[in-house]
């Protein structure tokens, strides 16, 4: 009876009790107990907005105008425009401020290629010095810079000590200032000319000057002269310390050439974009041969001409022939822009370089004068660069003019800037 209303307690309270509980199952000591693998660890995970106390972001830039010692700790936006007001003042009221000798020179040539580069030398630094950026990153324009350095030291803020809130906005401070002297050049230009063919040659420089070194490529350029000039008057891309101290000299005491501003931490940083740089293509000009109709005088000077967009291309070496001696009555067979057919074969053995994009004119052609002081009558090829164009590629130009015929036989060889 006493098991009968047990039982019938069970099913009314329906209730896990011990005296409901099945008797427990002996443990199988034949298989082995059941394991769970933990997940693998993914590691940190990268934090844009750098909320959770992921690694605080630095960046280098230009040093701004009037910038000083008094400015250490300050707070700035994500544009790295400086907080105005209370708000800006030191994010550690108590840091003092160390310095640490460095003495050191060095060059730098930098292309901006970022948003947060863009923003804190171009908008922010350079724009003191009247470099213009209108349309903020998103302009068309291309900048990038040259500079010689000595570099005297390195004033920071002590960071060991108390940390104020960061007024709302608030995203970089400036934690280092470095002083010495500094000549800097801010090259700038449309990125159909300021390309990345352009950004590339820096590399091979050697030696040169910078005004020339815009000219030959048609960009802008402004010298910044941080108590460092020219000792020739004339500024030269210096590498070694050796050229930067026979090209340049310095003169009064060290001054801010360069800053170093971190992020605050558990704050929202946008992240870093890519600023595309066009890549141009490398075409390869080659006049291989010309035929001289009939009687075309003793002896030829020439040289070649391009243009591309109609702006005249400053070629290395454009002489072609210097009082070339020519023949008459050659041979004959494809009757020349005149009708004629006879005539002398040439060589030429003559090429250049050029960079050009997609969708530009090419024209290029000879010009000279005979022996007799008379000109040889300019005529050209034009080319329109595209997408579709072939590796390589061969064709003629002639012109008859004033007695004198002529057909010039050329080539192209077309390859991308890597």
């Amino acid at each position: 009876m006493r098991d009968r209303l047990l039982a019938l307690a069970c099913v009314l309270l329906v209730a896990l009790a011990p005296a409901c509980a099945a008797p427990p199952v002996p443990e199988d000591m034949s298989a082995p107990p059941i394991t769970r693998t933990p997940a693998p660890d993914a590691g940190p995970r990268s934090d844009s907005c750098n909320t959770n106390g992921g690694a605080q972001l630095t960046l280098r830039a230009a040093a701004p105008l009037g910038i000083n010692d008094a400015h250490l700790g300050q707070p700035s936006d994500a544009h790295f425009e400086p907080i105005a007001g209370e708000q800006g003042k030191s994010l550690f009221p108590e840091g003092k401020v160390r310095t640490t000798a460095l003495n050191s020179m060095d060059h730098k040539f930098e292309a901006i290629e970022t948003t947060r580069g863009f923003d804190a030398n171009v908008n922010v630094s350079y724009a003191g010095f009247g470099v213009g950026a209108s349309g903020g990153s998103a302009t068309t324009k291309r900048y990038a810079t040259y500079s010689a350095s000595q570099v005297a030291d390195v004033h920071e803020i002590d960071e060991a000590t108390t940390f104020r809130a960061a007024p709302p906005g608030a995203t970089w401070y400036l934690a280092r200032i470095f002083y010495g002297h500094q000549y800097a050049v801010v090259f700038s230009g449309e990125q159909t000319k300021m390309n990345a063919g352009v950004k590339a040659s820096f590399l091979g420089i050697v030696g040169g000057g910078v005004r020339k070194f815009g000219a030959d490529n048609g960009i802008e350029f402004n010298a910044i002269g941080r108590g460092m000039t020219p000792t020739a008057g004339e500024a030269i891309f210096a590498k070694t310390p050796e050229e930067i101290q026979k090209a340049y000299v310095s003169d009064g005491p060290s001054v801010p050439i360069f800053v170093e501003y971190r992020s605050i931490p558990r704050t929202c940083v946008p992240p870093d974009q890519q600023i595309k740089w066009l890549a141009p293509r490398r075409v390869r000009v080659t006049f291989d041969s010309i035929d001289v109709y009939s009687d075309g005088g003793d002896s030829w000077t020439m040289e070649a001409k391009c243009t591309i967009n109609d702006k005249e291309v400053v070629l290395e070496k454009p002489q072609i022939w210097d009082k070339q001696k020519l023949a008459d009555d050659c041979k004959s067979g494809t009757p020349g822009p005149a009708g004629n057919t006879t005539y002398c074969p040439y060589n030429l053995y003559f090429a250049t370089g050029l960079s050009a994009m997609d969708g530009d004119i090419i024209n290029c052609g000879i010009q000279g004068r005979r022996g007799n002081g008379k000109a040889i009558p300019y005529s050209q090829f034009t080319y329109r660069l595209n997408d579709t164009s072939p590796a390589t590629f061969k064709g003629e130009f002639a012109e008859a003019k004033d007695g004198i015929e002529y057909r010039v036989h050329y080539g192209l060889e077309i390859s991308k800037v890597e």
